[in-house]
């Protein structure tokens, strides 16, 4: 993955910091920031999540744009899908990477959104 030439960083950090806006609208404004600088343009997704209890992860808040209307409404139910030890070392604990490096080939083989979505990576 490249940045791309119309990328700009600073705009995803200032979007960051912009805490006055209404929740769906402060992480929509990170999400554009951050599709700016990926380029890729196979859509992006973001979301807040709760994970306390990793035997009950939710996903609250989530936006995204430019993604397959499947892959979306499978994303918004996937806090579901996953299992409390892959939840507490991938959300918990935190990564960076891709969702098969995090959670292995057998995730990506048994779980039916990272069957769909392929791949995502994740910050």
């Amino acid at each position: 993955m490249t940045l791309s030439l119309k990328a700009d960083p600073v705009a995803v950090i200032e979007a960051a910091y912009a805490l006055e806006r209404p929740l769906d609208a402060w992480l929509d404004g990170v999400l554009q920031g951050l599709q700016t600088c990926l380029g890729e343009g196979l859509g992006v997704w973001a979301v807040l999540y709760d994970v306390r209890d990793t035997t009950q992860l939710k996903f609250e808040h989530m936006v995204h744009r430019d993604l397959d209307p499947l892959h979306a409404e499978l994303l918004r139910n996937g806090a579901e899908t996953v299992d409390p030890e892959q939840a507490e070392k991938t959300f918990a604990l935190g990564s960076c990477g891709t969702l098969s490096e995090s959670l292995g080939a057998a995730f990506a083989e048994d779980n039916i959104v990272a069957r769909a979505v392929k791949d995502s990576f994740g910050v």
